[in-house]
């Protein structure tokens, strides 16, 4: 019986011992990868003792990462846990695999930097709809890095009208934001629905809606240094907003762009007239949103039509 646990703790131990030396040759081989150019690297793991793991892996360059597998031996190493814990007794201690010239480090280095053009070329056709997101960083700049409360420009200054408002209108006037959260609330049901809107189509109206009750309450309340700062929060998502419906909905039809030039032009309204006239433009711009959002749908289904009448007619 002793015999036999003797045996099986033996087992026990061994097997502890594989696994252990296979996480130390995996690890061994991710860390010396990217030094690693000639294309093999750790052909073989030998363990001083009977057992014995073999590990090899082949280099498979892509434009972004190397990806490593079981392929080829070219190299066998031999080591134990000693050499990993500092100790000079074995013979072969394990070192990572030399850049073999300075041509194989160039010609990797020039990938990199193509590979890296490619990304910011393809960041600027695809995703510059987001650029005015910038905006939302220049309050944290001012507090952060200049040590001063941000202030709007002198050609677009903060509104500061609600002093001698009645309670009631400025609870109207941040109650029209409930348009953006009343378009967003129908986008999310559309796309329930199945019909294909973009993705971040009622992501953008939700946060937008939030972005504008809370600087507009702010502004209402006459925090002047919070105003000016979620100001440039405001503007930011908005404008990235409608820029990412231009990217994804395309130039809108004749009805909607009457809409939402009609909304545009509430902004010329400054002084006294300002309460009234923003609040008609965020109802107005709530139903500039459905409006360009359907009509991304009606050119969908313009197209699908034509495409199927063109295939009729081809049989």
């Amino acid at each position: 019986m002793d015999k036999q646990k003797t045996v099986l703790l033996t087992g026990k131990l061994r097997a502890k011992i594989i696994v252990q030396h296979c996480l130390l040759a995996s690890l061994f081989m991710q860390t010396c990868s990217a030094f690693d150019t000639s294309g093999t690297g750790i052909a073989a793991l030998r363990v001083r003792g009977k057992t014995r793991v073999a590990a090899s892996y082949k280099a498979v360059h892509t434009p972004h990462l190397a990806l490593y597998s079981a392929l080829d031996t070219r190299r066998c190493v031999s080591f134990n846990f000693d050499d990993f814990r500092g100790s000079t007794r074995g013979t072969n201690v394990f070192r990572p695999p030399k850049i073999e010239s300075w041509d194989s480090m160039v010609r990797a280095t020039r990938r990199l930097v193509r590979a890296s053009i490619l990304r910011t070329r393809f960041a600027l056709q695809t995703s510059w709809w987001c650029f005015p997101l910038i905006l939302t960083l220049i309050p944290p700049y001012f507090f952060l890095v200049l040590g001063e409360a941000p202030t709007t420009p002198s050609w677009w200054p903060l509104q500061q009208v609600f002093d001698d408002m009645r309670p009631e209108y400025i609870a109207l006037f941040l109650l029209s934001n409930s348009a953006y959260y009343a378009s967003s609330a129908v986008l999310f049901r559309d796309r329930r629905r199945g019909v294909p809107h973009p993705q971040l189509l009622p992501w953008f109206t939700l946060v937008a809606g939030l972005a504008s009750t809370v600087y507009h309450f702010y502004q209402s309340m006459g925090v002047t240094v919070a105003a000016e700062a979620l100001a440039y929060v405001d503007h930011g998502i908005a404008i990235s907003a409608g820029l990412y419906f231009l990217r994804k909905c395309g130039l809108p039809r004749l009805g909607t762009s009457v809409l939402g030039f009609s909304g545009l032009s509430l902004f010329k309204f400054r002084g006294d007239q300002y309460p009234a006239s923003h609040s008609l433009w965020h109802v107005v711009s709530a139903l500039t949103i459905i409006s360009w959002a359907n009509d991304l749908v009606a050119k969908r289904k313009k197209y699908i039509a034509r495409e199927l009448s063109s295939k009729r007619e081809g049989k």
